[in-house]
């Protein structure tokens, strides 16, 4: 670490940091609580994507100055430490693990390569297709995404094409191709149905209160076009622009096959982790008929994988990767909840009408569609997003006239595909480049390309079926 460059960003943040909170008058609606926070949140952001420090520390600093600007006390700085959210992402970490470590991943990777095909794109849209199967039974994408569809094709593209060293672990290589475009996928499926994404639910809450009354066969019929398209197009646009550097894919069926018969018979810890993903898929498809949350059988399943040694403590306490994210994810969460909380958002959000200019009703939409769906870049969660932005757009839409059914239909669908956008944008997002094949930079330009495709596909497709 270059010590020198980082006290001079220090330096550099504080003055940036005093100057703004002090010599700029705080808008009409946002108290200093807000204004403090979002100028820490713009400085947090900046300090990570320059690599000043590791997120870790980064997260540390974040947390100290909210603290020593009498921001927040320390209760209240610790408060989001129980969200339940980060605490889910953190056990889909040691789940990714336990499907590694117990074999089982290998497997069915092996198993579902030689079944699939002999090319890693036909690879890539049988695991896409994989998600959007299950995702209307599981209201969490990052349950979904990071717990289920990650894990397996994690284990299905080292099986295949082995397990990168450190230096060779980039964004080009087939495994990275293949979690990513599963990691779309999870976006796609989440706009894809009502029930695919936890934040949906509040949508339809929302536009019931503006008197649109949206069902689950209303939202799927809405969805349906667009997202069978962004299907089908993301791998090929992502083969395009990625341009994959693993050639070796020749009698890759009988390769996997004689792979699969080595294996031999199912050991203990395979059976004992094929009945966790099993309780694990129930829990999350219909737990929530009985009160069981996500997360609490995701805590479950790993303490079963505790105590009948499929992991160990040590491989849970040294996962940094795990909680690093849970450490950056509960700061993100309380940055966000303060600009909420203390005015900011309303007032930014508010403040958008008077410079929209005087449009048609479809241009407008696209207008707001591409506001809602950039702004997630302040965002740590599609949930959070929704419950800051997505109200104040509604109305600012109806007031330029703008019907609410595709109003509604846009804001949504446009919400679960902004997930995209960063590494901490949806939990299923953070535990896929936790992998480590990506550098920031590699994602964010990732996921300003594809995102945007993807925005163009439902926007292009959404005027002409939602209007």
């Amino acid at each position: 670490m270059d010590h020198r460059r980082s006290l001079y960003a220090i330096i550099i943040a504080s003055i940036f940091y005093f100057g703004c909170t002090h010599l700029v008058q705080i808008p009409q609606g946002v108290d200093q609580v807000g204004w403090n926070a979002f100028f820490i949140f713009v400085i947090t952001i900046a300090l990570v994507i320059f690599k000043v420090y590791e997120m870790g520390v980064v997260s540390f600093l974040a947390m100290s100055a909210l603290i020593a600007t009498s921001t927040i006390t320390v209760d209240q700085a610790l408060l989001k430490f129980s969200y339940p959210i980060t605490w889910l992402v953190v056990f889909a970490f040691f789940i990714s693990k336990a499907f590694i470590l117990s074999g089982l991943g290998k497997r069915i990777a092996l198993w579902m390569s030689a079944v699939l095909g002999s090319t890693p794109l036909r690879l890539t849209y049988a695991l896409m297709l994989a998600e959007c199967i299950i995702a209307p039974f599981i209201p969490s994408n990052t349950a979904r995404g990071g717990g289920l569809i990650v894990p397996v094709a994690q284990a299905l593209g080292e099986g295949i094409f082995g397990t990168p060293s450190e230096k060779d672990r980039n964004f080009r290589h087939w495994n990275a191709f293949i979690l990513y475009g599963c990691f779309q996928a999870n976006l796609i499926s989440s706009a894809l149905f009502l029930t695919a994404m936890a934040g949906n639910p509040m949508i339809a809450n929302i536009a019931a209160e503006v008197g649109y009354q949206i069902s689950w066969l209303d939202w799927f019929s809405g969805a349906i076009v667009p997202s069978i398209i962004a299907l089908i197009v993301t791998p090929l646009f992502l083969q395009k622009i990625v341009k994959p550097d693993h050639d070796r894919i020749l009698e890759l069926g009988q390769k996997t096959q004689d792979a699969y018969l080595v294996l031999g018979p199912m050991r203990a810890k395979e059976m004992i982790m094929g009945m966790v993903f099993l309780f694990l898929l129930t829990a999350w498809v219909i737990g929530p008929l009985f009160g069981i949350q996500a997360t609490a059988a995701a805590l479950f399943a790993i303490t079963i994988l505790l105590i009948t040694e499929v992991l160990s403590w040590h491989e849970l306490v040294t996962d940094h990767h795990a909680w690093t994210t849970f450490i950056w994810l509960t700061v993100l969460f309380t940055l966000t909840a303060l600009m909420k909380d203390h005015g900011f958002i309303d007032w930014a959000a508010q403040s958008l009408m008077s410079y929209l200019p005087q449009l048609s009703p479809k241009a407008m939409l696209c207008c707001l569609m591409c506001i809602n769906f950039y702004v997630h870049y302040f965002f740590a969660s599609l949930t959070s997003h929704i419950t800051t932005i997505f109200h104040p757009l509604v109305l600012i839409g109806l007031g330029l006239n703008v019907p609410v059914k595709p109003l509604i239909y846009g804001l949504a669908f446009s919400t679960s595909l902004s997930g995209g956008l960063t590494h901490y944008g949806t939990g299923a997002g953070t535990i896929t480049y936790g992998m480590g094949y990506w550098t920031l930079r590699d994602w964010w330009v990732l996921g300003l390309l594809q995102g945007t495709l993807l925005l163009l596909i439902f926007m292009i497709t959404g005027l002409v079926i939602w209007f």
